[in-house]
């Protein structure tokens, strides 16, 4: 996707070149990202969500670690840019921001949009106020979670921890740690949120070797029903295994911790399970439904040609994804433990092999087919026949420099390089500095030195909210 058409992974990446060391890189690529204007775009609409944690993140991650006011003024920009999208008659944010009609003064309405997409605003928020003092963004990034009434149990319908909803509620976690604890409202959430998680989503998947690991599915369920959970394994959920070992450090939740070390070790499991060696976006997998958990081997698909223990997969593709790698990093970072290192070298062996391309890396279509034989990737007898996919995809999104490589970076780097005592990472990965620089006045200036008040207003540029 291009965001706005704002050089993507251009400004994704400016805080993964400085924990590279990439000065030279980093100085060219801030001169090229700090000529961007984000006043104006080629697309209609733009992603309100993705702009937020892509180059807002982005911005405020790279002033902390470089000190450059240059980048803290474009967050500023991208900052009032989204303030915009609240300007609603709910004061919910839209998800597709149409600019020129906000320009012009039309009004724009709140329509369908995800829990990920209006909860994961408070962090960059947050983080913009606390360096500017300005705060109507931390106050927009708080209300919305109340405003949008967050549910800490699971609702009535489907609820998962995979994509639309993921970054929600890791950004409970998160937001309460950039406010050292200030705000009793995020700790709270957190933990009446994951009580549900672990009572509702979490399963034992049966494996042959009888492994004591675990996944997230989702919790499924007409009104007025009991939930039911359905097996269905994303590799977006990936991510719970760090969010519960930091949860368990912060909020001194020991139990959290083995939580963690068995989702980790649960998507480690599906990586292994599959020929290439990485596991595919989606797949559903088997319930071990008794204690202790013993393996059967009945027929899980007529011919079999899936890995035992998977029943199904509905998206076979492997999108460079982060989540994985990121949460054997918090573990490695929390637990010492270096087998983990071992098994993050072998996964990064494995994907740059299979990804690999004469400019860059690229996505897999198809992770359930080796040895030009056609694989079944569901129980419903279709197959794919793999002389008509093209095994690598001509796309490779801005998360695969902001995320997956920098991850893949730190866990084999000194603790002290991006600690985790001393900084918050984003949804995104972008790092923001706990004790932070402070430069109160810091918006002011910004709008003075661009005539964007007293006459000169940006078309974005509007008052604090009301709410």
């Amino acid at each position: 996707m291009a965001y706005g058409g704002w050089a993507t992974t251009l400004v994704d990446s400016l805080d993964t070149l400085l924990i590279l060391g990439l000065m030279q890189e980093f100085k060219d690529a801030t001169k090229a990202s700090t000529s961007l204007d984000f006043a104006w775009s080629h697309e209609a609409e733009i992603s309100t969500f993705g702009t937020n944690i892509r180059y807002l993140g982005a911005f405020l991650a790279a002033y902390d670690l470089s000190g450059d006011h240059a980048l803290l003024y474009k967050a500023i920009e991208v900052g009032e840019l989204l303030l915009a999208a609240f300007d609603t008659p709910s004061h919910l944010p839209v998800a597709k921001f149409r600019w020129q009609e906000a320009a012009s003064g039309a009004i724009q309405n709140t329509s369908f949009t995800t829990i990920a997409e209006l909860g994961s605003y408070s962090l960059e928020f947050t983080h913009l106020s606390q360096v500017t003092g300005d705060m109507p963004y931390q106050e927009c990034g708080r209300k919305i979670l109340m405003l949008v009434a967050l549910s800490t149990e699971m609702p009535s319908s489907s609820c998962s921890l995979g994509g639309c909803s993921d970054s929600a509620y890791e950004y409970l976690l998160k937001t309460h740690q950039l406010v050292g604890g200030a705000v009793s409202t995020y700790e709270e959430m957190y933990r009446a949120a994951t009580d549900a998680i672990v009572e509702h989503l979490l399963f034992q998947p049966a494996t042959p070797d009888n492994e004591s690991i675990l996944a997230l599915g989702t919790s499924v369920a007409a009104t007025g029903t009991r939930p039911v959970l359905d097996p269905k394994l994303e590799h977006l959920s990936c991510f719970a295994g760090g969010m519960f070992a930091l949860g368990s450090r912060l909020l001194d939740v020991p139990e959290h911790l083995s939580i963690a070390e068995k989702l980790a070790n649960g998507c480690i499991w599906a990586y292994n399970a599959f020929p290439l060696g990485v596991m595919p976006e989606t797949s559903y997998l088997m319930i071990c439904d008794r204690q202790p958990c013993v393996w059967e081997d009945h027929d899980q698909n007529s011919f079999r040609l899936l890995p035992p223990g998977i029943l199904a997969v509905t998206d076979p593709a492997y999108r460079l994804r982060p989540e994985a790698i990121e949460s054997l990093f918090y573990l490695y970072r929390i637990t010492g433990n270096t087998a983990l290192q071992d098994v993050a070298w072998e996964m990064f062996q494995q994907i740059s092999r299979l990804t690999r391309t004469e400019f860059g890396n690229a996505e897999l279509a198809d992770v359930t087919v080796t040895f030009g034989m056609p694989r079944k990737v569901d129980s419903m007898s279709r197959y794919v026949d793999i002389l008509s996919l093209t095994s690598i995809l001509t796309e490779l999104d801005s998360y695969w420099m902001a995320e997956t490589l920098k991850y893949f970076y730190l866990i084999f780097s000194e603790p002290s390089l991006g600690n985790l005592d001393e900084w918050v990472y984003s949804t995104e990965g972008h790092l923001f500095r706990l004790k932070c620089r402070q430069h109160p006045g810091a918006v002011d200036r910004y709008m003075q030195t661009f005539q964007m008040r007293a006459g000169h207003q940006s078309p974005f540029s509007v008052a604090a909210l009301d709410f």
